[in-house]
């Protein structure tokens, strides 16, 4: 009877044990800017610091909103989530996203000259 005692014991501890999982930190820095599918393409969309994104495909004049949950980007139009994208990779030039029917998107930042320098 013992023996049960200890073994059921063993068997609880095993399972309360959680390996430890990292909480995936981005710098937002790195999202900030224009981008594009290659670095010849025309720019897609920009983010910006206040937590928006312009997409210029459709050249509607909205900035829809985004944020990053974990490893999560969540874009909406007004509270209405309108996609969601894993992030596979965000460095300062180039951004990696899974789409929700698992598609992989490759974009590149582009840098913006003022042609009026």
């Amino acid at each position: 009877m013992k023996n049960k005692f200890i073994y059921i014991y063993v068997i609880f501890s095993l399972l309360a044990c959680k390996p430890n999982q990292e909480e995936v930190k981005y710098n937002l820095e790195d999202l900030i800017g224009y981008w594009a599918e290659t670095a010849e393409d025309d720019v897609s969309f920009r983010f910006n610091r206040e937590g928006g994104i312009k997409y210029f495909d459709y050249n509607d004049g909205y900035d829809y909103k985004y944020t990053i949950k974990g490893n999560i980007l969540i874009i909406k139009e007004e509270e209405h989530i309108i996609a969601k994208y894993g992030i596979v990779k965000m460095t300062s030039d180039s951004l990696g996203l899974k789409t929700e029917t698992g598609d992989t998107i490759n974009l590149y930042k582009r840098k913006i000259v003022n042609l009026l320098d």
